[in-house]
């Protein structure tokens, strides 16, 4: 709603209870703007503030009065932003963090809280805590009270968020938060949520010990408060939390995890899923039981087909680092299951991906044995060939990240190294992938962030290692093999900044390659095992305010990548990690998020179910990229999007949708209006679609692509311009 020159990072906004279309937004570092229209147009407003400050919170009392808090003070109009008075007298400093605003007929009562400052371990130097005004902020009084000020290590404690009341302004509630932009902890000892009943005079500890979750609350011990809220219809019910939610209906004196709910020994979500999925793994014995391996939460069970789920480990992070459970594995003869964990993808960012071990269970999950005698550490890609040995004599290959390739012959007792041929790549060892049709050839995905990856081959069981020169030196992030002997590989000419890159196809054993599908950060790919045409690929977002026009998510494709569907629709979480089908049900199709728990979809192989999430208007996308450049390699390509709505019927009595397929041309122009190339003339149902286009043997210059779909009772067509470089 603003214009590109004038994007913000938006902090804040305050609407005028008497005047809906009044608004104010608060910014950092860009001051304060003002709406007449509903955000239609934006005037900036002339606060005194200083350049670099940050507006918290803007609220509008019931007369038209604006107050403004930043960490750079308090301010109060009355003539609704036109000018502006600073009014900070009784604070300690100027740094205000949060402003709520109670209202009583006439009479206002604002309430801050301050950004602590200090000199650690002086008590007496402490400026921070609430403080409250009942004239519009012309004075200022501390009602911090009795709230902890200092740990015994001489940290001081903030205090972010707190909510006031709605029926009695002597009631508050204030929880310890994070200290500082990059969240550092400040609370340890006295941590939690403190409620006053008389205005801030005294606080007391509201009564903490809840009930659990699947979360392990030693572990995840939630120091801060960053959601603090009464229930405006039921004072006496308030929530608050971070990682986890909890909810109290006694105004405080108890409290209830709200996310998972119990269900005999496992828990069943409430959509409340703020988890990354590392994998997911069938028991091929029993449909109903699967694996899921969580980053933080470590591996979990399900017996009843995903409906509940069960941690296995006896307590978060319970091998010293390496809570993390990444890749999951069950033999088909007995169960046994095998797993890798690392750090876990945040604190390996930090350590370089340094830590990883390989574990086995024999009890169905209950409990885990460390396999990794001879395996050093460093992240861990697992491979397990199940077509020859018997259960305790599996090969097993993992690639360690920082070391090479490691085999095991003997279920994972002992582990040496395979690294013949790989020379300085072996430290990129990231990905590691065994072809289905012979055990004795493996592919190995490098990763040296953006300096150089590649993919090497091996036709001897890992005993030597030769490169496949054809394929860009990219880092490799997802390998897959059909029953064909096609080899599909993911990769991003950076790991780290992601913005080329794409999904590559050979059949010829990895001697040629063609680029079937461009956006940068092709994660992970599914192949179904019925039909190796239909396959699944995870486009992920990475730094996409560089790449607006890629779409993230999960696409689809019915003829083994000549052309793909977006079909993400309604997974609200559209940073995947994989897409794995069920083997039970290939019609069911698992996806794991980064940060948004485990997802699936019933019916991924029905052409009702992507006609019910069709788009609801047609869309032709600018080309991606654009430019696009031709090159030595032969590879000039770009990728056109377009979308396909459901049209209404001319017969009344009909439901007013069409599904019937409709009539598509997509065809391309030079500048001069003549027909170079058709890209598409078929007829297609409602959907998003993928268009790949190589314009390696055309000259340099604009070119427009144009799209014609004929309906039952109108006709769409749209041009967009393209352009190709030498």
């Amino acid at each position: 709603i603003l214009s590109e020159d004038d994007l913000v990072s938006v902090y804040s906004i305050g609407q005028n209870k008497t005047n809906a279309n009044e608004l104010i937004i608060g910014t950092y570092g860009k001051g304060a703007f003002k709406s007449s229209d509903k955000g239609a147009n934006w005037n900036e407003l002339s606060v005194p503030l200083n350049p670099d400050a940050t507006v918290y919170s803007v609220e509008y009392s019931s007369n038209g009065n604006v107050y403004l808090a930043s960490d750079d003070g308090f301010f109060f109009s009355s003539d609704g932003g036109s000018t502006w008075n600073e009014r900070n007298n009784g604070l300690p400093h100027n740094k205000i963090w949060n402003m709520e605003l109670f209202e009583n007929g006439a009479s206002q009562i604002i309430f801050i809280t301050l950004i602590t400052v200090g000199v650690e371990g002086d008590e007496s130097s402490f400026k921070g805590g609430i403080y409250k005004s009942e004239d519009d902020g012309n004075s200022w009084s501390n009602i911090s009270g009795d709230l902890p000020v200092m740990q015994s290590d001489g940290m001081f404690y903030y205090y972010w968020k707190f909510t006031v009341n709605t029926e009695n302004p002597n009631s508050i509630y204030i929880g310890t938060s994070v200290g500082s932009p990059d969240e550092s902890a400040s609370a340890y000892e006295e941590w939690g949520v403190y409620k006053t009943e008389n205005g801030g005079i005294s606080w007391r500890k509201t009564d903490y010990n809840v009930s659990e979750g699947w979360m392990d609350q030693s572990f995840f011990d939630e120091r801060h408060a960053l959601v603090l809220s009464i229930a405006p219809s039921d004072t006496n019910t308030i929530y608050w939390g971070r990682d986890w939610m909890y909810k109290s209906t006694d105004a405080g004196n108890s409290w209830k995890q709200i996310y998972t709910v119990k269900k005999g020994d496992a828990w069943t979500g409430n959509g409340f899923e703020l988890m990354m999925t590392e994998d997911i793994a069938f028991s091929p014995s029993d449909p109903d039981k699967i694996f899921v391996g969580y980053d933080d939460m470590g591996p979990f069970r399900s017996t009843d087909g995903g409906v509940s789920f069960k941690p296995l480990d006896s307590k978060m992070d319970p091998y010293d680092g390496y809570d993390a459970a990444k890749d999951i594995f069950v033999d088909p003869e007995n169960g046994d299951v095998y797993l890798s964990r690392y750090d876990g993808v945040g604190s390996a960012l930090e350590s370089g991906f340094s830590l990883g071990r390989i574990y086995k269970s024999v009890d169905d999950g209950d409990s885990f044995t460390e396999i990794s005698g001879g395996f050093p550490d460093g992240r861990p890609d697992l491979a397990i060939d199940f077509s020859a040995g018997t259960p305790g004599n599996r090969t097993l290959y993992a690639a360690s990240y920082g070391n090479g390739v490691f085999k095991s012959t003997n279920s994972g007792e002992r582990w040496f190294s395979i690294n013949e041929g790989l020379s300085d790549d072996a430290a990129g060892a990231w990905t590691i992938k065994i072809n289905p049709n012979n055990n004795e050839e493996l592919f190995l995905g490098i990763n040296n962030f953006g300096e150089g990856g590649g993919l090497y081959k091996t036709t001897d069981g890992g005993n030597s290692w030769f490169s496949l020169t054809s394929f860009p030196a990219y880092d490799v992030l997802s390998i897959e093999i059909d029953n064909r002997n096609i080899i599909y590989c993911g990769a991003t000419e950076n790991y780290d900044w992601s913005v080329s890159g794409g999904l590559y196809k050979s059949s010829d054993g990895g001697n040629s390659w063609n680029e079937i599908f461009d956006y940068p950060r092709i994660a992970d790919i599914a192949i179904s095992p019925v039909n190796p045409d239909l396959l699944f690929i995870v486009s992920q977002p990475w730094y996409d305010i560089w790449l607006p026009d890629v779409m993230p998510g999960i696409f689809k494709s019915t003829d083994a990548g000549e052309n793909w569907t977006n079909i993400t629709t309604d997974l609200a979480h559209t940073y995947a990690l994989f897409a794995k089908i069920d083997p039970h049900n290939p019609s069911r199709l698992f996806v794991g998020t980064g940060g948004g728990g485990l997802w699936v979809n019933d019916n991924v192989t029905s052409v009702e179910n992507e006609i019910n999430d069709a788009p609801e208007e047609f869309i032709l996308y600018q080309n991606f990229p654009n430019p696009f450049r031709k090159g030595s390699g032969g590879n000039a390509a770009t990728t056109i999007d377009y979308s396909i709505p459901m049209l209404e019927t001319q017969n009344p009595d009909k439901s007013g949708q069409v599904f019937a397929p409709q009539r598509v041309i997509l065809k391309l122009y030079d500048v001069l209006g003549r027909e170079i190339a058709t890209l598409v003339n078929k007829e297609q149902t409602p959907g998003n679609y993928s268009i790949r286009f190589n314009g390696q043997n055309l000259s340099p210059g604009v070119y427009l692509y144009s799209i014609t779909v004929s309906g039952v009772t109108k006709k769409f067509r749209q041009t967009k311009k393209m352009l190709l470089l030498r």
